[in-house]
Formats: structure tokens, sequence, C-alpha cells
């Protein structure tokens, strides 16, 4: 099973990215967030094998939401 990730401001583009993923066996929405803090924690959270997340979002942008993880990824054996 893979553990997906979804992050993004917009609730229509979660809610429907989660619709469209959830249509295969093999991957389990672990959660659906609005933005990178949230993101963070849930990733702490949920240990998710994939995150998708928004590029364009209003608190940071998703370029430096994904540093943030790979960083706290990085600094911590297998957990966010």
């Amino acid at each position: 099973m893979i553990k997906v990730l979804i992050v993004d401001d917009q609730e229509l583009i979660r809610e429907s990215l989660k619709v469209v993923l959830s249509v295969s066996g093999d991957i389990e929405v672990v959660d659906l967030v609005s933005s990178v803090s949230e993101a963070l924690k849930s990733a702490a959270k949920n240990c998710p094998d994939v995150v998708l997340m928004d590029i364009r979002m209003p608190e940071m942008d998703g370029v430096e939401g994904t540093k943030l993880m790979k960083e706290r990824k990085g600094s911590s054996a297998d957990h966010f």
C-alpha cells in the first residue's frame, strides 16, 4: 500500500485528487491538508510514501515546503 499525503490550499482540488487516487486499491490517501505547516505535522504523524504538494499556496509555496520536508526526512532516519 502506498500512503499519499495531499497538500493544496483549494479544497476542491484536494478532494478531487483523493477521489481519483482512491480508485486504485494500492493507494491510501492518509491525509488532506491545506498548508505546509499542516503538511509537516501530518507527515510526522502519518509517514506518507508520497506527498502531492501544490506549488502556489498563500502561507508558503510548495517548493519551500518540499525543501522543508526533505530536510526533516533526511535528519531523522525514515520519519519526518
